[in-house]
C-alpha cells in the first residue's frame, strides 16, 4: 500500500533560519507520526506579499493535482489579505488539501479557504497515553498506568483525603479561627480537603517524579509502575508539606515540579 504524499511549504518573512527550521521540523513530524511521505518542503522568506504570491505559486503550479501542502500554520502562506485571494485560487485549480500543525489559526485565512472551496485540516491531537505512528495511535503503556493512577488516587483521596492534607487544612482553618474554635469541625476540615485533592495528587506525582528527573531517566512500564507504587520516604512528604504551606495551586505545583505527569514516559524525558 503505497504512502499519502505530501509538500511542505515554510515562510518567514525576516528571513530567520531558526525559524524556518522549526517550521521544517514541525513539516516533518507531522509526516513522520502520520505515514505520509514528504516529497519536498518549499522555503520562502524575505518577500514582499506579491512576489510571495508568486513564487508560491510557481512552486505549486509544478505540483501535480489533489496535492496536499503541509505548513506550520495557514497564515504562512500569505503575508497579506490582498495576495491570500490569488494563493486561494492557485489552491483550489490544484484541489489542493491544506494541513496545519498548529491549533487555533487566523479566523479570516480560514474563512476566505472556504469560501474558495479549499480544505484546511488541522493536525489532530494526541491523546495522552497514546502516539502516532505511521498513521495509526499507539499506546504507551507507561503514560496509561499513570493515567490509571491518577484516576485510583482521585477517588480515593476524594473519599478519604490524605492525613498530610486534612491536617494543613486544619492548621489553616485555626490560623483564622483558633485552635479552640467550635467552628472547626472534623466534617468541616474534610470537606475543604476534598476540595483539594486534584492539587494534592499534582504535588504528589511531581514528588514521586523528582528522584527520576534528576537522573534523566526514561519512564518506562517497569520504572513507572515503581515510581507510583513505593511509599513516600519522610524527604518526599516534607516537601509536599512545603508546597501545601506555600498555598500552592495544581498550576504552580506542576511548574515548579521537575516534572509534570502528562509528560511520563515520552522520549525528552530521556
Amino acid at each position: 500500500m503505497s504512502k499519502e504524499k505530501a509538500i511542505g511549504y515554510a515562510y518567514d518573512s525576516m528571513g530567520n533560519p531558526s525559524s524556518l527550521e522549526r517550521q521544517k521540523e514541525q513539516i516533518n513530524k507531522y509526516c513522520e507520526e502520520h505515514g505520509v511521505e514528504l516529497q519536498s518542503v518549499h522555503e520562502s522568506s524575505s518577500q514582499t506579499g506579491k512576489d510571495k504570491a508568486k513564487s508560491f505559486k510557481e512552486f505549486l503550479e509544478s505540483q501535480n493535482e489533489d496535492v496536499t501542502v503541509v505548513v506550520s500554520q495557514v497564515d504562512r502562506l500569505a503575508s497579506d489579505f490582498d495576495s491570500l485571494e490569488e494563493i486561494a485560487d492557485v489552491l483550489k485549480s490544484k484541489n489542493a488539501t491544506v494541513v496545519s500543525t498548529r491549533e487555533g489559526e487566523n479566523q479570516y485565512y480560514q474563512e476566505v479557504f472556504e469560501k474558495k472551496g479549499v480544505r484546511v485540516e488541522k493536525m489532530s491531537q494526541v491523546p495522552f497515553g497514546y502516539e502516532m505512528k505511521d498513521g495509526e495511535l499507539i499506546q504507551r503503556e507507561s503514560e496509561i498506568r499513570t493515567v490509571a493512577w491518577i484516576y485510583d488516587k482521585t477517588l480515593e483521596y476524594s473519599e478519604n483525603p490524605p492525613e498530610i492534607l486534612t491536617e494543613q487544612v486544619k492548621q489553616e482553618l485555626e490560623a483564622i479561627y483558633g485552635k479552640d474554635s467550635k467552628v472547626i469541625t472534623e466534617e468541616i476540615v474534610i470537606d475543604k480537603a476534598k476540595l483539594r485533592v486534584k492539587d494534592f495528587i499534582a504535588m504528589e506525582l511531581n514528588t514521586r517524579l523528582a528522584p527520576y528527573k534528576e537522573l534523566g531517566t526514561f519512564m518506562d512500564l517497569e520504572a513507572t509502575e515503581e515510581m507510583l507504587e513505593t511509599p513516600l520516604d519522610e524527604n518526599a512528604l516534607q516537601s509536599i508539606k512545603e508546597l501545601l504551606k506555600g498555598g500552592q495551586t495544581e498550576e504552580k505545583a506542576v511548574k515548579k515540579g521537575p516534572a509534570i505527569y502528562c509528560r511520563v514516559g515520552r522520549k525528552e524525558d530521556r
